[in-house]
């Protein structure tokens, strides 16, 4: 097959198969090919997962801060726990 899209029917070799209705003169510019082969080698990775929002190691990360807090009245990062009724 020729690639040259300059080049007329007429003046490719008569060995050469013509192109049927279908379409198999497909000719690809390179970054239609590139987009194409971005998009094969991302499918091929695999579903993509999202984390659960509120997964049940959340809540339990969750109720264990709560429980600190409420043992040592400062919250995980250091303030008063008492910081969060009256913030002034």
């Amino acid at each position: 097959m020729v690639l040259n899209p300059h080049t007329t029917r007429s003046r490719r070799s008569a060995a050469e198969p013509h192109a049927s209705a279908a379409g198999s003169d497909l000719r690809l510019t390179p970054l239609a090919r590139a987009v194409a082969v971005a998009l094969a080698a991302l499918g091929a990775l695999g579903p993509a997962h999202a984390a659960q929002a509120f997964s049940p190691a959340w809540f339990a990360n969750k109720g264990a801060a709560q429980a600190g807090a409420a043992q040592t009245g400062r919250l995980p990062n250091g303030m008063p726990a008492s910081s969060l009724t009256s913030p002034s």
